[in-house]
């Protein structure tokens, strides 16, 4: 299993090093991860902080936009993550 294991990281490291393009494609996922899933995470928190002192139509209106939010932060996760 640890030749296995590796042998794969000597690849990866081969490769990566190697193409110039790779790196590039992956340094764009993970500085672009950081940027939208941060991005969405701090505007909705600056929406929840504004949404505290209004109605309660307002309130369950961004209720709504806070979910869809959450799967753009956790697909941005996953693209740090795996970068």
């Amino acid at each position: 299993m640890h030749g296995l294991i590796s042998s794969l990281l000597e690849n990866w490291t081969s490769f990566y090093s190697n193409h110039a393009a790779a790196r590039t494609l992956i340094g764009f996922f993970h500085i672009g991860g950081l940027v939208v899933g941060g991005g969405c995470a701090i505007s909705a928190d600056r929406m929840t902080l504004r949404a505290r002192r209004q109605g309660g139509s307002q309130q369950s209106t961004h209720l709504k936009a806070l979910r869809s939010t959450h799967g753009v932060v956790l697909i941005s996760l996953m693209a740090v993550a795996a970068s």
